[in-house]
């Protein structure tokens, strides 16, 4: 558990961060193309996909014998794809089709620092600050105050401002203070209450709250200030694994399923040290190269955007 925790910990930053680049590289997409075709990009590229794969996963329970196919209705069905029943790892497709509907309404702030600057720190308090207090103080959080609909939209418009702005210099070293004491609060709280507990602590887990909030944009700026040069090869195969990484993401739970029943035949789970360590990159190896693959039939593209 402590060392399961410790990479959590570390790697917590990952799906704030892609919200971070959703801002970075969408917030002025009227410069690029209309509305139309922006919504009609992010349907293909999200929409089919949301649809699509808890259908895959669906029958993968059928298959199993968890879910009987004559007690299945539609309604259920619906709810079972809305509500991200068949594979939860698809949540963070709501939030994003939030932020997608929001963004022709925020890209006429794009040039207002002043206005953007307000919304990060209004979506930050109701986001992240209230469910923080809430959660501290035993109060069941507002439904009205939801930090599905604000954390996303804090993440969105940090990711396109501090791509576009610097911070100065005594301001990063207090980022990076508060990054790392936001990183030993979450993991040294959790693992003390836990183990008192006997079972695990989730008062500081989650996206959206000051734990994750600071270590992660302090990764995205640490990245987007540092000026990468590579060969044009090298520049040329990172947009092509960068462009993959959507599919990785649909694909990998499937992945790692096929590799547990495989790895039980030799007394490996995915509680052992070698499955923590080392397999991650063995998943997102195949998962690159099946998508890649994939992408290449006609008619199946569809499945990896």
């Amino acid at each position: 558990m402590v060392l399961c925790f410790a990479v959590e910990c570390i790697f917590y930053f990952a799906v704030p961060n892609f919200f971070m680049l959703t801002g970075a590289t969408l917030m002025r997409y009227d410069d690029r193309y209309t509305t139309k075709k922006f919504f009609r990009k992010r349907f293909s590229r999200t929409v089919i996909p949301f649809i699509l794969w808890p259908c895959i996963w669906l029958l993968l329970n059928i298959v199993k014998g968890d879910i009987d196919v004559y007690e299945l209705s539609i309604s259920q069905v619906l709810d079972g794809i809305i509500n991200t029943r068949y594979q939860p790892i698809y949540w963070f497709f709501i939030p994003l089709f939030v932020c997608y509907l929001l963004l022709p309404l925020l890209v006429k702030a794009k040039d207002d620092t002043k206005l953007i600057k307000y919304l990060i720190f209004l979506f930050f308090i109701l986001g992240s600050g209230v469910p923080l207090l809430s959660r501290l103080l035993d109060i069941q959080e507002n439904a009205f105050l939801s930090n599905a609909i604000f954390g996303p939209l804090m993440y969105l418009l940090c990711g396109y401002y501090f791509s576009r702005n610097k911070l100065k210099a005594n301001e990063m070293r207090g980022l990076i203070f508060a990054a790392l004491i936001s990183l030993l609060v979450r993991y040294f709280v959790t693992m003390n209450l836990s183990l008192s507990e006997g079972q695990t602590n989730k008062i500081l887990f989650g996206y959206y709250l000051p734990t994750a909030v600071f270590p992660s944009l302090c990764v995205f700026i640490l990245i987007a200030r540092h000026n990468f040069i590579y060969s044009d090869r090298m520049m040329a195969f990172l947009k092509k694994i960068s462009s993959l990484s959507l599919g990785v993401y649909l694909l990998h739970k499937l992945v790692m399923f096929a590799e547990l029943r495989a790895l039980q035949y030799v007394s490996i789970d995915e509680d052992s040290l070698f499955y923590i360590l080392l397999m991650p990159f063995v998943t997102w190896f195949f998962c690159v190269m099946i998508v890649s693959l994939v992408r290449k039939i006609k008619f199946l593209n569809y499945i990896f955007p």
